[in-house]
């Protein structure tokens, strides 16, 4: 796992191997292309790794908190979901 959750440079340190990655250091300008992921990554909690699939299927981890979030729902396409918001309900609910 530690190699899946090691930031990978040409992808602004904010993707590991297949996971997205909480952790990264925002202080770095990102391409446009990233935005988007950057601000949705820095409104979970900071050890957050999550894989994130079609139809916003996705695994999220949060070490912290010791909980693995499964979501196998659909989304159909042109239409989204706050991923952030779905996370953080969940972990305040576990509160």
């Amino acid at each position: 796992m530690k190699h899946s959750i090691t930031p990978t440079p040409n992808a602004a340190n904010i993707y590991g191997a297949h996971w997205w990655l909480s952790s990264a250091n925002f202080s770095k300008p990102l391409a446009e292309k990233w935005e988007a992921r950057k601000q949705l990554l820095k409104r979970m909690p900071e050890n957050t790794y999550f894989a994130h699939g079609y139809a916003e299927q996705m695994v999220v981890v949060v070490p912290s908190r010791n909980t693995v979030i499964t979501r196998l729902g659909y989304v159909p396409v042109g239409e989204q979901m706050d991923i952030a918001d779905f996370i953080n309900d969940i972990l305040s609910a576990l509160d």
